[in-house]
């Protein structure tokens, strides 16, 4: 018995070898989104904004979240706001191609006051826990 197992080790081994030399493994693709200018609503018994976001690929990574971040700064500081500042999920899923865009109230952004700056972006979170960014749009606002 020994011997008949034996002579079929050095097979078996070759085969468990050749086995996964033709898998390929896709390299993981980003998703890529896109900020879009937000609109004000002129509702103003509750005063809001439409924040919009577009993704014109998806890639291969599943988003888990996205939306948009927000950052009000001094005037001079012209850092990109991340997923550490103000984060604003939107709830609607994820599709390519279409204008995404979530109703945020005024009293949810910042606390602003002074001269500041005011900046937003997309974001998209992967299922591995990448982020992912869209251009950074600004506005240096001063008190009347």
């Amino acid at each position: 018995m020994k011997i008949k197992i034996s002579l079929l080790s050095p097979f078996l081994l070759l085969l468990l070898l050749s086995a996964c030399t033709d898998h390929v493994t896709p390299d993981k693709i980003a998703p890529t989104i896109v900020t879009l200018r937000y609109s004000d609503d002129p509702d103003e018994q509750v005063p809001h904004r439409y924040y919009k976001v577009s993704f014109t690929e998806l890639g291969n990574r599943p988003v888990t979240e996205y939306g948009v971040v927000l950052r009000a700064s001094p005037e001079n500081d012209s850092s990109e706001p991340t997923v550490n500042d103000v984060k604003k999920p939107f709830s609607s899923p994820v599709a390519q191609s279409t204008t995404l865009t979530q109703f945020i109230l005024l009293a949810d952004e910042p606390e602003l006051s002074g001269v500041f700056r005011y900046s937003y972006r997309a974001y998209a979170i992967t299922d591995d826990g990448a982020v992912v960014y869209g251009s950074t749009f600004s506005t240096v606002y001063a008190p009347l």
